[in-house]
């Protein structure tokens, strides 16, 4: 009788470290245990959206990875808004500045001269004005 508790511990022993080896094969790969986020990742974040959103519930409290993948998006979401803020307000504030200078200056089509301003004054054969 104790031979065959030895044995069954050994067997169940034997069982163990060949599982814990590898040798039992793999565990399946682990399925979400909350119903899908109501928005898909590319819809674009809106404050009804932020409202209405219930994070789905676990047994003590919120479920937690659907609640830091809603949070993760909507910090995203913020993040990208902070950038096109950042950019509109930078474009006001170089339009603000350049219509405090002025105007540009108006060429005229006749004036060459202002027009040409980085080439030579004289014209085709050393000719000034264009005459000649």
């Amino acid at each position: 009788m104790i031979v065959l508790i030895i044995l069954a511990c050994v067997a169940v022993l034997g069982a163990v470290v060949a599982l814990a080896a590898g040798r039992g094969g793999e565990l399946a790969a682990p399925q979400p245990d909350h119903a899908p986020l109501p928005y898909p990742e590319d819809y674009p974040v809106s404050g009804a959206e932020v409202a209405g959103t219930r994070p789905p519930r676990s047994m003590w409290g919120y479920h937690p990875a659907a609640t830091e993948q809603l949070l993760h998006r909507y910090a995203r979401a913020l993040d990208e808004r902070d950038a096109r803020l950042a950019s509109l307000q930078n474009q006001v504030t170089e339009l603000r500045l350049g219509a405090a200078e002025g105007p540009p200056p108006h060429v005229t089509p006749g004036d060459h001269r202002a027009a040409a301003e980085d080439g030579p004054e004289d014209g085709p054969a050393g000719s000034v004005g264009g005459v000649g």
